[in-house]
């Protein structure tokens, strides 16, 4: 699920949220498929590359639910907490961070994705209660820029 070699605290979880095969598909849900979050692999090597140390934790594919994905989170501790999400994974997504605010208030929680990067305002009005930022389009270099920002 998640990879822990280092024994060594995460600058950034980037977290893909929950989501069932039935929530993504609906009734076509039996035809329906998880695939990595290639995104958000990205987005921890260009972490790891700037010297940083990333972890990916995919709920979706480990059928996590809300509860289990924040009690992860909780475990982890990590210093950034970052959440992709397409428009069909929102309120699973502002509900995992809504627990994360509650149980870690200090940790900074970014959103990216397609559905932050089709209504960026809108998503940050309405979720500013658990979102403190929200990276736009492509967030490699975005990422690295807002961890060092966040933790220099």
């Amino acid at each position: 699920m998640l990879r822990e070699t280092t024994g060594e605290p995460v600058d950034f979880l980037f977290v893909n949220p929950p989501l069932t095969l039935r929530e993504r598909y609906g009734g076509l849900a039996i035809g329906g498929s998880n695939l990595p979050p290639l995104g958000l692999a990205n987005l921890a090597a260009a972490v790891r590359e700037a010297g940083r140390r990333p972890a990916v934790l995919d709920a979706a594919i480990h059928g996590l639910d809300v509860a289990r994905t924040v009690k992860k989170i909780i475990e982890i501790a990590p210093r950034v907490v970052g959440f992709t999400g397409a428009t069909v994974a929102v309120d699973n997504l502002v509900a995992a961070a809504r627990g994360v605010r509650s149980a870690l208030p200090s940790v900074p929680i970014v959103v990216g994705g397609a559905h932050v990067s089709a209504v960026p305002r809108e998503t940050l009005e309405r979720y500013h209660d658990c979102i403190d930022a929200a990276v736009v389009g492509e967030g490699d270099v975005t990422a690295v820029e807002l961890l060092n920002a966040l933790l220099d």
